[in-house]
């Protein structure tokens, strides 16, 4: 009996000294500590300076940064600089008489005329300079507007190759339109002379797309938005000005027939940009 009676206070000894503590031999279960430390800790916690509510707090807001790989984008802007610098030196004086004959008219119906045609590999490379500029140009135009839903699962690449492809094509066809126009009216000074000035045209307006492609493709906000807009008004400008500049072939054919002349607006202004439209929206939507 004595030895369970031992026994007995050395388990409630022993549960006190466990779930309790002894200060100034008054045991006080630890659940009580724990309470009275956390509602002391609360109020230090709000008199703390950094932690006290002020009416003038600003409240940063993160703003999310999505990655975007635009390693093409940066390739091709470099490859446009790069070929402007050195087909410019490469051939100064075709590039000199390029801007010339855009900005006097008799000049290139004359003298400046003759000597761009002379010289067809320069001629090629920048016709090929306007599609690849030009497709580039509507790829970043069409990103911009479907940038939260892009149409196509194609990569970069392959959307410009296409693109530059189209351009190449519809071009292409309508330089042999207005040659084959020019031969069946038996009129291939005037029908030169026109395609000279949609081509001087297009060979200009590659190279001035060039700073617009670059704030499309790497520009933010209203910077974008700004040289979108004006980038549509210098487009709309040099064709009312290429039309301006082609007045021979138009009076031509206004002085045959208007039929005529329309016939020939649908075949060669028209339709060519009809089938381009076309073929983009197919591949795009299919």
């Amino acid at each position: 009996m004595r030895h369970f009676i031992l026994l007995f206070f050395f388990l409630c000894s022993t549960y006190y000294s466990v779930h309790a503590k002894v200060i100034y031999g008054i045991y006080i279960p630890n659940n009580v500590v724990e309470q009275v430390t956390k509602d002391s800790l609360a109020k230090e916690l709000l008199q703390h300076p950094l932690l006290i509510h002020r009416d003038n707090r600003i409240d940063a807001v993160e703003t999310p940064h999505v990655f975007r790989n635009k390693n093409v984008e940066f390739i091709i802007a470099v490859f446009f600089i790069g070929f402007v610098g050195v087909f410019r030196s490469w051939n100064s004086l075709y590039f000199r008489n390029l801007w010339r004959a855009f900005r006097n008219a008799s000049l290139s119906k004359r003298q400046l005329r003759e000597q761009l045609d002379q010289d067809s590999r320069a001629k090629i490379l920048l016709n090929a300079f306007f599609c690849l500029s030009g497709a580039m140009y509507i790829y970043l135009v069409l990103n911009y507007f479907f940038q939260h839903d892009w149409p196509v699962n194609y990569s970069k690449t392959t959307v410009i190759s296409g693109l530059f492809l189209c351009l190449l094509l519809v071009y292409s066809f309508r330089f042999l339109f207005l040659k084959i126009t020019g031969w069946l009216f038996d009129i291939p000074e005037v029908m030169d002379s026109y395609s000279f000035q949609v081509f001087l045209i297009n060979k200009i307006l590659g190279i001035l797309l060039i700073p617009f492609s670059i704030i499309l493709a790497f520009g933010h906000g209203a910077w974008v938005q700004v040289s979108l807009l004006l980038s549509f008004v210098m487009i709309g400008f040099l064709f009312f000005f290429r039309y301006a500049r082609s007045g021979a072939a138009f009076r031509y054919f206004l002085k045959l027939s208007r039929v005529r002349f329309f016939m020939y607006l649908c075949a060669s202004e028209i339709l060519p940009l009809a089938i381009f439209i076309k073929i983009i929206s197919l591949w795009l939507y299919q």
